[in-house]
């Protein structure tokens, strides 16, 4: 898998992955590694950030996750059909 060289692609990489962060246990210790690439204004891709972005891929792709963002996207859009947001 390639890693980009680019610190905006890493930070919108993580804040498209955080989006789901509640259906992921222990998600900021999983993403810790990535944290700490983009802090600096260099990126510097370390193994630990390569070995969290593939954990996080593979949890994101498991179905029970895949069924939550499923069924909360349903009921958001049978309430807002509803009128009650």
């Amino acid at each position: 898998m390639a890693y980009s060289t680019s610190i905006h692609d890493v930070q919108s990489c993580r804040g498209h992955v955080s989006s789901c962060r509640r259906f992921i246990r222990n998600f900021s210790i999983i993403m810790a590694p990535m944290t700490e690439v983009i802090k600096d204004t260099s990126l510097k891709w370390i193994p630990k950030a390569q070995s969290a972005l593939k954990e996080v891929k593979k949890k994101l792709t498991q179905s029970s996750v895949l069924a939550l963002r499923a069924l909360i996207k349903f009921l958001k859009l049978n309430v807002m059909h509803l009128g009650l947001l």
